[in-house]
């Protein structure tokens, strides 16, 4: 019995060997036996993948490296090269070098061991890089060739809970750039005022005021001793026990730059002071000064009389120009369980209260014992050095680790995981993204700490921003985001919700649309996770089911390129590459492997960027060449459309050239004694070796437009045929296909048929010329197929020259037993 059936739909891709007798669901009919260097199109067809230009080997190919993308814009978009302990900067241009022609290259803290594990997330110019094992980092681009890493420097936490122990910290200063005034002199500096009392304001005596005229203006300078500067960033203003009503309202404060006072902060409308009420004035200032100066020009009340008072007045010193104080804890209770402090406490954060009922913070700059550090003072300026029972250490140290996972939600940037707190979140405050500070009482752009509500440790493992926060763990997918949707969010306004019971990898998810693909707890499969309006709330359905056999070795990184082709690529622990054609309205989800060309080549690691008309892939890829482990980095080409033959590029870690005639080609030390194969106008000569980094064509030939490369194959195999015509199901009966019409557009150099025997066809038709290019075909094309019945219907399509191929749909004849 003759049949012809139709195969017009490969949006299934490659399916898993379990699912070839389901000749049952419409999966068997889009998909096929085998799909190797062929993408599946979002239109139902399969072009062939495009060959790769090498731009340049990684600085050390027997190290690791990782590919990251830095995307500043659409058109200022660079690939990262991070390998031990440095990072170099790829453009769409090819490697960037500095003036001298050597490439960019900046040192990192991150040996080769651990670039795999770094997360990052972008804002404009700045990337900002976390492990959980490394302070987090900051990396900076001022030109295409001027780069920087810095550390990311945190203000105010975050925090560990607070203190609920007997022990106390005290500090050895307060952090004031004046002493406790005895006289207008004593015991060092100059207190000057414009009348009135003096030094009062500056004593130790809360019952003392300055007392100044009214009406102002007035002020009150202090003159640092001969020859010495400061940096002031802040100053306290205490109110009198009495006769709070002439406080002042309106000020200027103002720093001695050696010839004129030059203001530095102001206040209006400081009203509704009390007796004995204290405020903190902070402002940003890196400039010393000798001398500082409050100059009043408006108080609370102006009923003529002829004085007010304000009984103190603090100056901050700048924390980070300071002289480090000493931290004193009565007791190790408490301070890294029971331990006391240690030197992995260098850098980390404590939070004090002071004995006005505000909070300061210090940094850590030095071990001295268990229950001694110095440190630098921040916020503001202490009113005295009494013990502190209310006090936090910082969340992030080397002690208690650093945050692993990094990203951006509502204008905030927001870190997780610690190896102590494994399920914490802490998002800094809206548009300040160093500040982790908190007000109070609680303002709603405050910093926002959040610990995972599980009845059971759930690790993080990357957190995405989308309508809401999504956060995968080892055993759930969450989300937080606000209780009230009309508010902001805030530490008052915040829900956290348990989506689904499906856990996720260590891998960076990719969101297309509005899904976000992830992949799940073990990597061995890729799910969405997205809102679905029929449930009211998120779901997570697997994607890959279908074909999981080919990521059977795990997920390891996730890129996506949304054009041309809507596909998510993917690299596995194994090496391999994968495609994954995904468009959800249209329910395409399909599968293929990618096998470059060269010797054992695998693919270390990929990243995607906007390029001019498209994205660009980029790999890292290893191969063996003259017997050694190389590692290029190379960029997928763009698929073949409406370029001519010539200017397709069908080979893998490809140079190309294109100019006046030549007849060989220079710049091929990379595959220095590999065979390789030219396409030289369109013209393919294989079998070329290279010698000295060099080929030539053979027979003397010379080309414009030439494109050299280590070859590949492009294999399609279908599935048996789901049924037949009159005959029912053909599940397990012997068949064999006699004839295959192939539609195909702008292709070449196809071959169809069997397992064992492909047929060439599209191939250069008699009186076209032999010496250049033949065109591309388009449309229907029949060919008779030599195919025996144990190949149970299968076709396999083979592209084995660099030409292009694209399959629209193909009409297969069988012959079918009754």
């Amino acid at each position: 019995m003759s049949i012809h059936l139709a195969k017009v739909d490969f949006t299934r891709g490659e399916i898993n060997p379990l699912l070839h007798a389901r000749i049952d669901v419409d999966p068997y009919r889009a998909g096929l036996k085998t799909c190797v260097n062929w993408l599946p199109l979002q239109e139902g067809g399969l072009r062939k993948r495009s060959g790769t230009s090498f731009i340049a080997e990684v600085k050390d190919s027997g190290k690791k490296t990782r590919l990251i993308p830095f995307i500043f814009s659409s058109n200022q978009a660079y690939v990262l090269e991070l390998g031990d302990n440095m990072f170099r900067v790829c453009n769409s241009f090819g490697q960037v070098v500095d003036g001298g022609g050597a490439p960019v290259e900046i040192a990192t803290p991150w040996p080769e061991n651990e670039i795999a594990a770094l997360d990052f997330a972008q804002s404009a110019d700045r990337l900002y890089v976390t492990h959980g094992d490394v302070p987090p980092r900051e990396i900076s681009r001022y030109e295409d060739d001027v780069w920087s890493l810095d550390p990311h420097q945190h203000e105010d936490g975050p925090y560990l809970p607070g203190n609920k122990t007997g022990t106390s910290l005290t500090v050895s200063d307060r952090g004031d750039i004046v002493p406790f005034m005895t006289s207008n002199t004593a015991p060092s500096g100059t207190v000057d005022t414009g009348g009135g009392g003096t030094w009062q304001v500056f004593d130790n005596d809360e019952a003392t005021a300055w007392t100044f005229s009214n009406p102002t203006p007035d002020w009150i300078a202090y003159a640092l001793p001969a020859g010495e500067e400061k940096i002031c960033t802040g100053y306290s203003i205490r109110a009198g026990k009495s006769n709070a009503d002439f406080m002042p309202s309106a000020w200027r404060f103002e720093g001695w730059d050696g010839s004129q006072y030059v203001p530095i902060d102001s206040r209006t409308a400081e009203t509704g002071w009390v007796l004995d009420e204290i405020r903190h004035f902070a402002f940003p200032n890196d400039v010393a000064f000798s001398k500082f100066r409050l100059y009043i020009t408006q108080l609370n009340g102006q009923d003529g009389s002829s004085s007010a008072y304000m009984a103190t007045l603090r100056l901050k010193e700048s924390g980070d120009a300071m002289t480090p104080v000493t931290i004193t804890a009565s007791a190790v209770t408490g301070i890294n369980g029971d331990a006391g402090f240690k030197a992995t406490d260098v850098g980390r954060h404590i939070r004090m209260r002071g004995s006005d009922g505000d909070w300061r913070w210090a940094r850590i700059t030095a071990h001295i014992d268990a229950l001694n550090v110095s440190a630098r003072l921040y916020g503001p300026v202490f009113m005295d050095t009494d013990p502190m029972l209310r006090w936090q250490l910082g969340a992030w140290s080397e002690e208690t680790g650093w945050p692993a996972h990094v990203g951006f939600y509502r204008d905030r940037l927001v870190f997780a995981r610690t190896d102590t707190q494994p399920q914490a979140i802490w998002g800094s405050k809206v548009s300040d993204y160093a500040d982790h500070g908190v007000s109070s009482p609680l303002v709603d752009d405050d910093a926002i700490d959040l610990e995972i509500l599980s009845g059971e440790i759930n690790a993080i493992n990357w957190l995405v921003e989308g309508r809401e926060l999504m956060l995968g763990t080892t055993a759930a997918t969450r989300t937080i985001s606000p209780m009230d949707a009309t508010k902001p969010l805030s530490a008052s306004n915040v829900q956290q919700n348990r989506q689904s019971t499906f856990g996720a990898a260590e891998v960076r998810p990719v969101q297309v649309g509005k899904a976000l693909i992830y992949a799940g707890p073990y990597g061995h499969t890729l799910r969405e996770f997205l809102y679905s309006l029929d449930v009211d709330g998120f779901i997570t359905p697997e994607l890959t089911i279908l074909s999981s056999h080919l990521l059977k070795s795990g997920v390891k990184e996730l890129a996506y390129a949304q054009e041309p082709d809507a596909v998510i690529w993917i690299v596995c622990n194994d090496g391999s590459l994968v495609s994954l054609t995904y468009e959800r309205d249209q329910k395409v989800v399909a599968l293929a492997r990618h096998q470059l060309g060269g010797v054992d080549a695998v693919v270390e690691s990929l990243a995607v960027i906007p390029g001019v008309s498209h994205h660009e892939v980029w790999l890292c890829v290893s191969r063996t060449i003259g017997g050694a482990t190389r590692k290029y980095i190379e960029r997928l080409n763009p698929p073949f459309e409406d370029s001519e033959v010539e200017d397709g590029i069908f080979l893998d870690s490809a140079i190309s050239y294109s100019g006046a005639p030549v007849s060989g080609l220079y710049g091929l030390g990379h595959l220095e004694g590999e065979t390789v194969t030219a396409l030289a106008d369109g013209m393919v000569h294989a079998g070329l070796t290279v010698s000295g980094g060099q080929i030539f064509l053979p027979d003397g030939v010379s080309a414009a437009r030439i494109h050299v490369g280590l070859a590949y194959e492009s294999r399609a195999v279908t599935l048996p045929p789901s049924e037949g015509s009159r005959g029912g199901a053909v599940l397990g009966r012997s068949m064999r296909a006699v004839r295959v019409i192939a539609d195909v557009y702008r292709s070449l150099g196809l071959m169809v048929g069997g397992a064992s025997r492909q047929e060439a066809f599209l191939q250069r038709r008699a009186g076209e010329p032999t010496d250049q290019a033949a065109p591309p075909r388009t449309g229907p094309h029949s060919v008779s197929v030599s195919h025996s019945r144990e190949e149970e219907g299968e076709i396999t399509l083979l592209s084995a020259l660099p030409l292009p191929a694209l399959i629209r749909g193909l009409n297969i004849q069988y012959e079918i037993e009754p």
